[in-house]
C-alpha cells in the first residue's frame, strides 16, 4: 500500500467551500464518484479554478479509501490544505 500526502495554502475565506467540496467527493461511491467526474471535465469549470476541483477528484477516484484532510489556520487571511490518499497499488 502506499500514500501520497500533498498540501497547500489557501485563502481562510476558502475553507468552507473546499471542506464542503472534499466532503462531498469523499462521501461518494465510485459510479457517483466516475459521473461527477465526467460531468467537471464536460463542464471545464473545475480545471483551473479555486482549488478542490477535478484533481482532488481523480485522486479520490484512485484512492483505496476516503481522502484524509485538514485545514488549519495559518493568521487571518490564509490557511494550510493538507491531503493524505492511501492508494493499494499504483
Amino acid at each position: 500500500r502506499y500514500f501520497v500526502a500533498s498540501g497547500n495554502t489557501i485563502l481562510a475565506s476558502d475553507k468552507a467551500r473546499i471542506h464542503e467540496k472534499v466532503k462531498k467527493i469523499t462521501g461518494m461511491d465510485p459510479a457517483a464518484l466516475k459521473d461527477y467526474y465526467r460531468q467537471l471535465r464536460k463542464s471545464g469549470n473545475e480545471t483551473h479554478g479555486r482549488g478542490a476541483g477535478l484533481g482532488l477528484v481523480e485522486i479520490q477516484r484512485k484512492a483505496s479509501v476516503p481522502l484524509q484532510y485538514s485545514i488549519n489556520d495559518i493568521n487571518e487571511t490564509t490557511a494550510f490544505f493538507s491531503l493524505k490518499a492511501e492508494l493499494w497499488e499504483m
